[in-house]
């Protein structure tokens, strides 16, 4: 995911994100969210796939969803910020 490992935040765009942030999670190894990912018919790349394994690695704590406040009817929303280059039509060759 070397997309992601900017090093620094952002000075300028780090506190409207911290404002609306409830929580957050590192991810090293997102390789069988991407493949899910795929696996379904999303053509996600390594960054993309991130939101996935992150979520999955909250909801594997002990107590991650009554951290995060889930309940039954709570709704997730995936935020994948790279596609795959083959869904936009371009071929490497």
């Amino acid at each position: 995911m070397a997309g992601l490992n900017g090093g620094t935040v952002s000075a300028t765009a780090w506190p409207v994100i911290r404002s609306g942030l409830d929580a957050g999670i590192g991810v090293s190894e997102a390789s069988w969210a991407l493949n899910l990912l795929r696996d379904n018919g999303i053509g996600a790349g390594p960054c993309g796939a991130a939101s996935l394994a992150g979520v999955d690695a909250a909801l594997a704590e002990p107590d991650g969803r009554a951290s995060l406040r889930m309940g039954p009817a709570t709704h997730v929303i995936l935020i994948s910020t790279e596609g795959a280059a083959a869904n936009a039509g371009f071929d490497p060759r």
